[in-house]
């Protein structure tokens, strides 16, 4: 008996031994520990039942009558027999209203001892026979001896209920810890959940503001490398052009020179000057003189042979014709004098040329007469302007996208 109690507390208390912390194990432990509580309910209705057995053999025992030997042994066997009855019944009392509790069990001990001393004062009140004294000594001591064992059996089972009800105070009690952790588990776990929950959101927002950003970076990316092609295209045009201003200025020396044209070209913009004595004016005059137009059929030719070659034909953005004035008078009239002298070397220019279409329509495409009044002189050897050498008309050409290649030689240049 005692090992089955031992093997039941140990199988009520094996699964809370081995509950671990996950919530999913814990719950199912729960139903485990559930259901051993109720069959150690069931041993316990079991160890009733074997009480009300050892009740029964008590009755069976004190049921059993000695032989008598004359009417006085049959009265006291009567009045054993009623008081065996009577215990009986006490027994049966007993059994009905055993308890678990331990006054009850105080209460059942009360009534066994009561009991040896009801025998004993049978013993010594009727005087039996020996035979019938030995015999009822002998049933006095089974039943003491089945009482005793009773008693012990009953403090044997208060032990164990008291023990399993520890036991099972102890496993309600980590129970409800369980519980109370499983609980808080679930509200960290919520909490967690909320916190990842509002981080994936956030995270998404950061992610959509990185693939912004990185669409404007992709984008900067791109505008930056076509601006870096742009600038390197336009640095070998700026490149190629300072090469075509190098040949035109060293091609218009060279042909100048051949055909003994007294003028000078400024190396830098390819402005040619004249001798001031080959193209000039007179004192507030725009006619041009028989000399003038007889350098001009000559230098004229000469020049445009150069500047109209087919190689520098995509490069020629304008050909110049620049007039000029001496200091003296207002600066509107000078103004006006330079205009009206380079226009009549224009015309001039285009009458030369007035039976040969193609090459008239491509000078009305480059050529631009311009004054630039007394703003520009000419110094003599002493610093004055000198009036004669100011009356002038100069030549300059100038390339497409000037401007653009005199800034990017500038960037190139570190200024």
């Amino acid at each position: 008996m005692r090992k089955l109690l031992a093997l039941l507390l140990c199988l009520t208390l094996l699964p809370f031994c081995a509950l671990g912390e996950g919530a999913d194990a814990l719950a199912v432990e729960l139903e485990i520990t559930k259901a051993k509580l109720a069959r150690a309910n069931a041993e316990i209705d079991a160890l009733y039942e074997e009480i009300a057995g050892l009740l029964l053999q008590l009755r069976q025992t004190a049921q059993t009558p000695p032989v008598a030997e004359d009417h006085s042994d049959a009265k006291a066997l009567e009045e054993a027999n009623a008081e065996i009855v009577a215990l009986k019944a006490e027994l049966q009392a007993l059994q009905a209203t055993y308890q678990l509790s331990t006054e009850t069990l105080a209460e059942r001990e009360g009534q066994i001892v009561a009991l040896k001393a009801e025998l004993q004062a049978l013993q010594a009140t009727y005087q039996l026979s020996t035979e019938t004294l030995t015999e009822r000594e002998g049933q006095i001591a089974e039943l003491k001896s089945a009482a005793d064992e009773a008693q012990t059996t009953i403090a044997q089972l208060q032990t164990q209920i008291a023990e399993l009800k520890s036991a099972a105070d102890e496993a309600q009690t980590a129970l409800a810890e369980k519980e109370s952790l499983l609980e808080q588990q679930v509200k960290e776990l919520s909490a967690a959940q909320k916190e990842l929950a509002h981080a994936h959101i956030l995270m998404q927002q950061q992610q959509a503001e990185l693939n912004s950003r990185m669409i404007a970076i992709s984008a900067a990316q791109k505008e930056l490398e076509n601006q870096k092609n742009a600038f390197l295209l336009q640095t070998s045009k700026a490149a190629d052009m300072v090469g075509v201003r190098s040949g035109l200025i060293s091609d218009l020396s060279a042909a100048l020179n051949a055909h003994h044209i007294s003028s000078a070209i400024d190396p830098n913009s390819g402005a040619v000057t004249m001798d001031s004595r080959m193209l000039t004016f007179e004192s507030n005059e725009a006619t041009l003189s028989a000399e003038s137009k007889s350098f001009l059929d000559a230098f004229v030719p000469v020049y445009l042979d150069v500047l109209l070659k087919p190689e520098y034909a995509d490069y020629i953005d304008a050909l110049m014709i620049e007039g000029h004035t001496d200091p003296s008078g207002t600066y509107g009239r000078n103004y006006a004098l330079s205009q009206e002298r380079a226009l009549e070397v224009l015309l001039y220019i285009r009458s030369m040329y007035q039976h040969d279409s193609l090459t008239l329509a491509r000078l009305d495409q480059l050529l631009v007469a311009t004054g630039k009044g007394y703003t520009d002189p000419v110094y003599n050897s002493y610093g004055y302007p000198d009036p004669d050498a100011s009356r002038r008309v100069e030549f300059r050409f100038v390339l497409r996208d000037t401007e653009m290649i005199e800034e990017i030689n500038r960037l190139l240049n570190g200024q």
